[in-house]
């Protein structure tokens, strides 16, 4: 998968998890601010994780959305979503109208995270079903409001 998809997921992710928000913010005012602290967590997390070449990068590119996760403290120390983490991130940054639709978006998704058996792999492929799901539902999340 390609830096720029995960890019997308890092918006979603701090979609839930950034500074909090008015309550009368619309969704795409919350998304758009969003975006822009979420480039500078992603960019954080390459620079963190040190990659040796655009390949290397490219093949590891799901392991910056573990670091955003962790980061955001939304993985626990096995790695695993830390559902209490996904839900006080949710009720502290996005306005309460819009609270339903983005649990509505999230919890599918969270059950495709790593399971308790899960051992993560250098490519961190064990996250990839989460971080497209995400992405899919972050990019939908505003239609019609």
């Amino acid at each position: 998968m390609s830096l720029k998809f995960y890019v997308v997921f890092a918006v979603c992710v701090l979609v839930v998890s950034s500074a909090s928000v008015g309550p009368q913010k619309s969704c795409r005012a919350t998304i758009s601010d969003i975006n822009k602290q979420q480039i500078d967590l992603v960019n954080r997390c390459v620079k963190e994780l040190g990659f040796k070449s655009g390949r290397e990068r490219a093949q590891k590119s799901g392991c910056v959305m573990v670091c955003v996760l962790k980061n955001l403290e939304m993985l626990n120390e096995e790695g695993i979503i830390d559902q209490s983490q996904v839900d006080k991130y949710l009720i502290e940054q996005w306005p309460e109208e819009l609270q339903e639709r983005a649990n509505a978006t999230m919890q599918p998704c969270l059950r495709l995270g790593p399971s308790p058996n899960f051992i993560q792999d250098e490519f961190c492929k064990g996250y990839e079903p989460l971080v497209k799901c995400v992405s899919r539902g972050f990019l939908n999340i505003c239609k019609g409001t």
